[in-house]
């Protein structure tokens, strides 16, 4: 008996398609200390999988940093939710989600902790800009308002620390 299964990295939700035209939408992607690096346009139903694009190598316990910058924002406020799929059950759950902001400004940063209790290895990390209101924990897939970007992370330990501790003199 032969059973093919699928790799939960294939199993995310492709949210629902909302129009470019009246969201906002990021033109950059930059996951702090990391080869993620990203400038693009919203693409059609204002989402995209940009998990080819680089690796971000994270570590548990400790915070991954997003700097984001949005466009179409005339002088309304904005908030970022971030979803990283810490147990790798290929969906976004409530408690792997943090919401940031709001932002005033087209240039922000958003954190979200890596728990000690993610599960290492390679996974994926969903971010989603609304305008006004906040992103909620459940709109990871939504056909609200804003632009959705998934990007690759892979998941560690942090390292030893080998260094000689000297208490003085």
């Amino acid at each position: 008996l032969f059973v093919n299964t699928t790799s939960f990295l294939n199993c995310y939700c492709v949210p629902a398609s909302v129009s470019c035209a009246f969201a906002i939408t990021f033109t950059n992607v930059n996951i702090l200390n990391t080869s993620i690096n990203n400038t693009s346009s919203c693409a059609t139903g204002a989402y995209s999988n940009f998990s080819t694009v680089g690796n971000a190598s994270v570590y548990r316990n400790q915070p991954i940093y997003v700097q984001h910058t949005v466009g179409n924002t005339g002088s309304n406020e904005y908030t970022v939710g971030i979803w990283a799929d810490l147990d790798h059950s290929g969906s976004f759950d409530e408690n792997e989600f943090s919401v940031n902001g709001p932002f005033y400004t087209t240039t922000g940063t958003s954190q979200f902790l890596i728990p000690v209790t993610a599960l290492l290895g390679e996974t994926r990390l969903r971010i989603k800009v609304r305008p006004y209101t906040t992103v909620g924990p459940l709109s990871a897939c939504d056909a609200l308002g804003g632009e959705r970007e998934d990007y690759k992370i892979t998941i560690a330990d942090p390292p030893n620390c080998n260094a000689s501790v000297s208490a003085g003199t």
